[in-house]
């Protein structure tokens, strides 16, 4: 089983950068499934960038797209607090969540 996570970029000096736009999560997933060399990632979770719960408002839904094309089989929830959960869950219907600390999700591989 793979798990990927995705939401943040490497920045200048090996610094993580919030990434989590609808078109930022898109190039992740295909990005991973490059790197990767896979047609599908098991699940990928989603580390959403900023200290409020604006940061993940929609970026559940973008994974949507690459669920339904058979990209992603599992959606996963990171960093994230209570609040984070309730409204990301379900959108699309999402298969783990964790209180991660943030220097968990921002250890993430993402290109």
């Amino acid at each position: 089983m793979i798990v990927t996570k995705i939401g943040y970029l490497r920045g200048e000096g090996g610094s993580w950068v919030p990434a989590a736009s609808p078109d930022q999560l898109e190039k992740a997933v295909h990005d991973n499934l490059e790197h990767l060399g896979l047609g599908s990632l098991d699940i990928v979770d989603l580390c959403p960038g900023g200290p409020d719960d604006a940061s993940l408002e929609g970026s559940p839904a973008t994974l949507a797209d690459p669920r339904r094309q058979g990209l992603v089989r599992h959606v996963g929830l990171g960093n994230a607090s209570h609040a984070r959960i309730a409204r990301g869950v379900g959108k699309p219907p999402t298969s783990s969540a964790s209180k991660i600390a943030t220097t968990s999700c921002t250890g993430a591989t993402t290109r």
